[in-house]
């Protein structure tokens, strides 16, 4: 089983976006050293306090400086606020600074409505329930239209006679960027299997579909630009640490970031606390998590061997080719070290 990464450039507790990307800096490198498949960083916007991510090429092109094997991409650029020639121009560039390192991950997002309204991404019947079905069902298709148009930009697969075929991106750059769908639904799963793109599966937040999401893509998948056979790779969030019970006491700040969300609370947008912290502010220490069939829980924590063994069940059971590790995790030190424990095979 193939392992990557998902960093979301976390606002370190007391600290600013300038430090959450020198840990962004420090962790692909651990990451190069350690074996992992590709890094990927978010997009998000509003929550600067306390995700830094909100320009993934910007990042991608200062991390792949860094490295010279793994793969950087964007987990993922929410290609609903912009042009696709926009999105695909800037990807050919990296693409042709980086050959063959670079992955366009793309998706769908949304945040505060001030911020959506930045963006350009609100609507006027949005708030509207009478318009919601019409809304979504809109949406949909123009996304599916946006994704067409940036697959054709990146592989320059427009017919003759479309007035943007005189226009190539990186014209005499061989190959591009490895684009890939995001998701946590059925229907992002058939749009990528359709437009034959790469998918990963968001299971940190829906656990419970995974399974059943990544069949449909795979039964949805028509071979293009985007890939001949469908490849499938699930986001999961775990930490690891030397014991289980280490591992839970730092599961700590993911379960009390599922509580935050759950009840609306404004602290969700603050710094993701110290463990010690999350702990003192959960109020117990968090139990032992178990993988069985059919039900996975929301975040995985334990000794190496343990995670190991989940990650190992939720791929069979899945059938997904990769997988890749996302955490919350408050303490920098404890990130990398999990990250070190993870990637070591036994002898």
């Amino acid at each position: 089983m193939r392992y990557s990464i998902l960093d979301i450039s976390p606002v370190p507790p007391g600290g600013t976006g300038t430090d959450a990307f020198k840990q962004s800096a420090s962790l692909i490198s651990v990451a190069e050293r350690a074996g992992y498949e590709r890094y990927w960083v978010a997009e998000h916007h509003g929550i600067g306090h306390r995700n830094a991510g909100s320009a993934p090429e910007v990042l991608i092109a200062h991390l792949a400086t860094l490295t010279s094997r793994i793969r950087v991409g964007s987990g993922a650029v929410l290609v609903d606020k912009y042009r696709p020639y926009k999105v695909a121009d800037t990807f050919r560039v990296l693409h042709a600074m980086f050959p063959g390192r670079i992955d366009l991950g793309v998706g769908r997002g949304s945040g505060p409505p001030p911020v959506e309204a930045a963006l350009g991404g609100a609507d006027d019947y949005d708030d509207d329930p009478r318009f919601a079905a019409l809304a979504a069902a809109t949406a949909l298709m123009g996304y599916r239209e946006q994704l067409a148009e940036l697959l054709a930009w990146l592989s320059h697969d427009f017919p003759p006679e479309h007035p943007f075929a005189a226009y190539p991106l990186s014209p005499g750059v061989a190959g591009g960027p490895q684009p890939w769908l995001l998701g946590s639904s059925a229907e992002s799963a058939v749009l990528a299997g359709q437009l034959g793109m790469r998918y990963c599966f968001a299971a940190f937040l829906n656990p419970r579909d995974a399974p059943s999401v990544l069949s449909i893509y795979r039964s949805a998948f028509r071979p293009s630009y985007g890939g001949t056979v469908p490849y499938a790779m699930l986001a999961v969030s775990a930490v690891c640490a030397p014991t289980d019970e280490e591992a839970d006491l730092l599961r700590a700040g993911a379960e009390l970031h599922s509580r935050r969300v759950a009840d609306r609370d404004p602290a969700v947008d603050l710094p993701l606390p110290t463990p010690a912290r999350a702990l003192a502010e959960l109020g117990h220490v968090p139990a032992p998590v178990a993988v069985k069939p059919g039900h996975w829980p929301r975040h995985l924590s334990g000794s190496p061997e343990r995670v190991r063994e989940q990650l190992a069940l939720i791929g069979a059971e899945s059938g997904a080719q990769e997988l890749m590790i996302c955490d919350l995790v408050g303490d920098h030190t404890a990130r990398l070290r999990s990250y070190e424990l993870l990637a070591r095979r036994p002898v």
